[in-house]
């Protein structure tokens, strides 16, 4: 319906300006997914090089107990000697390889866990790690496993 004393100018106009805001709107929520989604690659790509890291200092006979972030220091211990116990025999760092995905995808979730890190050795899933990371700290370990059939 259209008022009297509005033109047909107006009236495009004020279509076209109904129909701004709704665009602009998406325009904003995709500019969110894709800056969301390049911030999460670059946390994934830092957790692979940091264990990528760690792995190739056990490799070479380095300890990586001062490099390992821990919940608690026992913990960080005890993934310090997980990592030497399962990669210390090994002699090529390129044999270990590393994943990591978003989420908490271990046998023992509890929703802590923000990141979730497989080492693998050959291929084969060799020592799981779940990570909490949050905002403006660092990745701290909070749980490790050694996957079933492993070692």
């Amino acid at each position: 319906m259209d008022r009297p004393g509005l033109n047909v100018r107006d009236r495009r106009f004020r279509r076209r300006q109904r129909l701004m805001m709704p665009a602009l709107i998406i325009i904003a929520a995709l500019a969110m997914i894709v800056w969301a989604r390049h911030r999460e690659t670059q946390r994934l790509d830092r957790l692979r090089w940091q264990f990528e890291s760690l792995c190739a200092l056990v490799v070479g006979g380095g300890d990586p107990t001062g490099r390992i972030r821990a919940d608690s220091p026992a913990k960080r211990d005890g993934f310090a000697e997980t990592l030497r116990t399962t990669f210390g025999a090994v002699t090529d760092a390129a044999r270990v390889t590393v994943e990591a995905e978003a989420g908490d995808s271990s046998p023992w979730t509890d929703g802590r866990a923000t990141h979730t890190v497989m080492i693998r050795l050959d291929g084969a899933p060799a020592l799981g790690v779940r990570i909490a990371w949050a905002e403006g700290a660092e990745a701290e370990v909070i749980g490790y496993w050694t996957p079933p059939g492993a070692g």
